[in-house]
């Protein structure tokens, strides 16, 4: 990871964060979180660039891990999500958790909560993306699943998803992005898709659909391939 002077455009620093591809690197309240390859997410003093927390979450997912404010200052205190080893589960972790010096220890340890779905027929895959819903308040996130499904949580009530819209399987999803009321996600078919959000959190359906790519090759099947050739937009925000 390296730590870049903007005005002078030079990097100031760079230290080693993983043995694995690093995911992500986000700031967090004087702090460095990087996301690693191999599950591991990590806090680090941009100061010293020694490591103060980190947890193995053993996804194998390439989502992004999300931080999530518990109130509306910041100085609220933030929140980890990410998915876990389970295909249907993600995480909540508080990096406020004491980590034994020079101990990875495993989720268990370190959960706040789960958000998990209920199992069914369907099998949604793995978590692809997670995003805030601003509309709705602190505490409400959006999950994406492979299958294009995508699930409305609230971190303060994770027994069950607030809603929950069913997607096109054959068109699996890469990442979503929340903007208000409207909840766009991109697919591997090369097609960008809407739901709307209502003020009560539940989930639509929305007819908008946009092509932003060519539709890759692939058997003609109902089946999800999500080893197909994977086109469209890779990351939103």
């Amino acid at each position: 990871v390296c730590l870049w002077e903007l005005q002078d455009q030079r990097p100031v620093t760079a230290w080693k964060v993983s043995s694995q591809s690093v995911l992500s690197v986000q700031s967090l309240k004087g702090g460095c979180l990087s996301q690693s390859k191999d599950g591991r997410v990590k806090l680090w003093d941009l100061e010293t660039q020694q490591l103060t927390w980190e947890v193995a979450t053993d996804s194998c997912s390439f989502c992004r891990v999300l931080v999530e404010s518990e109130g509306d200052d910041s100085s609220s205190t933030s929140l980890l999500v990410s998915p876990l080893s389970e295909p249907q589960e993600i995480g909540i972790f508080d990096p406020r958790l004491a980590v034994p010096s020079g101990t990875t220890p495993p989720a268990e340890k370190l959960l706040v909560s789960r958000l998990v779905l209920p199992r069914s027929e369907r099998e949604p895959g793995m978590c692809t993306d997670l995003c805030r819903c601003p509309a709705l308040g602190p505490g409400f996130l959006l999950a994406t699943y492979e299958s294009s499904d995508a699930a409305l949580w609230d971190m303060r009530q994770p027994t069950e998803p607030v809603s929950y819209a069913q997607g096109d399987p054959s068109c699996p999803a890469i990442c979503s992005a929340v903007l208000w009321r409207k909840v766009w996600i991109s697919c591997s078919g090369g097609q960008l898709k809407m739901l709307r959000l209502d003020r009560d959190g539940g989930l639509q359906a929305s007819s908008t659909s946009v092509q932003v790519a060519d539709a890759p090759y692939k058997e003609q099947s109902n089946e999800a391939n999500y080893q197909a050739e994977k086109r469209g937009i890779n990351t939103m925000a």
